[in-house]
């Protein structure tokens, strides 16, 4: 199951999604050690934006009173 399936169940939409570029932070890493150790890419990060669907609130808002 997807995080954005996930969220919808509970009510939630995605609203955006943003890609950290952070090359300038990672430019610095080399390989270490002879032969060379394999170092995972971490300079992509992934932010998910979300937000409570209005409509949903609204329904249940009607239901308890």
């Amino acid at each position: 199951m997807s995080i954005t399936n996930m969220m919808t169940e509970i009510g939630f939409i995605l609203e955006d999604i943003i890609i950290w570029d952070r090359r300038k932070e990672y430019s610095n890493l080399r390989p270490l050690g002879y032969p060379y150790v394999f170092i995972v890419n971490k300079i992509h990060e992934y932010i998910l934006i979300f937000k409570k669907n209005r409509v949903e609130e609204v329904e249940d808002e009607e239901t308890l009173a």
